[in-house]
């Protein structure tokens, strides 16, 4: 009997295998591969120039731009990021870090950090003096194609941003009336190249009331921002309050102050990425974490 049973499962088993291997006695074919995603490389430059009646500032960072996975590496060819010793951020969807290679520190804190460093820290109010902000109109639309982007399309979007800043004090009211308006291209095939670098929130240096109603706007800018130039004009009025006050006129010297904010991506390239690719997003064991305070200087305006 145990001879028959033997004889009997041993053609099953047969069978059923035959039926795995698929109806011509071939092996199914393997689960294919997904493709590494891509490292893409640019070289990124921003700048900032202010004219003022009293004199220029200006500021200019440049560097090389690699994106993985959603996560951005930018190095700058030389210099500092505004208001700390670091020139290399790590940029990622849940943290912020900076390496200063020369002291071979590195400082990690939210995702929101990185974009902190280009706005100036401060309330509305000092002393005797509050402030307030006014008029806000935040308009970011479409505006057709843009200039091709190494040979590929970009579209263009129209900015328009205006608010006034109210500062009272003792037997004035001071009145800082800002316009800015410019253009933002993208570049449509900008597979793989998002990152956090893509917020250009920092290029706009407003008040959080305005940044505010600037966010979601900008948020439906789709792409990779290959171009961006932006114009504020801030006008100074002043008005004179209690008796004898008036209609507010233009301050001594009338000449208003303005701000030309710019934004290129150059050499943009892709390739697959490899496992060693992996380490361009990492501090490194060679430097030694420190508090962010150790790295950032509040006391000091982005400039």
């Amino acid at each position: 009997m145990p001879r028959k049973i033997g004889l009997v499962i041993a053609p099953l088993v047969l069978g059923m295998a035959l039926l795995g291997a698929g109806a011509d006695g071939a092996a199914p074919p393997p689960t294919p591969t997904p493709p590494p995603p891509p490292l893409v490389t640019y070289e990124l430059a921003e700048s900032r120039l202010s004219r003022t009646p009293v004199g220029e500032t200006a500021r200019s960072l440049r560097g090389v731009v690699h994106v993985l996975a959603g996560s951005a590496r930018w190095e700058l060819a030389r210099g500092a990021f505004p208001r700390t010793r670091a020139r290399v951020a790590l940029v990622g969807p849940r943290s912020s870090t900076l390496v200063a290679p020369d002291e071979a520190v590195e400082a990690t804190a939210g995702p929101e950090a990185f974009a902190g460093l280009f706005r100036e820290a401060g309330g509305a109010e000092s002393g005797l003096s509050a402030s307030r902000v006014a008029d806000v109109e935040v308009v970011v639309s479409p505006a057709g194609a843009g200039a091709p982007f190494q040979g590929e399309p970009t579209r263009r979007f129209r900015v328009s941003v205006g608010y006034s800043v109210v500062t009272s004090i003792p037997g004035q009211m001071l009145h800082v009336v800002c316009r800015t308006t410019g253009s933002i291209e993208t570049l449509a095939a900008g597979d793989g190249a998002a990152s956090p670098l893509d917020d250009l929130g920092r290029l706009f240096d407003v008040p959080p009331e305005v940044a505010e109603e600037l966010a979601p706007r900008l948020a439906k800018v789709d792409g990779l921002p290959v171009a961006v130039a932006l114009e504020t004009e801030a006008r100074r009025l002043v008005e004179g309050v209690g008796p004898g006050g008036g209609e507010a006129e233009s301050l001594v010297p009338p000449r208003p102050t303005t701000t030309t904010v710019e934004r290129h991506v150059t050499g943009l390239v892709r390739r697959a990425s490899t496992p060693a690719d992996r380490s361009l997003f990492e501090a490194g064991d060679a430097v030694r974490s420190v508090a962010w305070e150790r790295l950032v200087r509040d006391d000091e305006v982005p400039r």
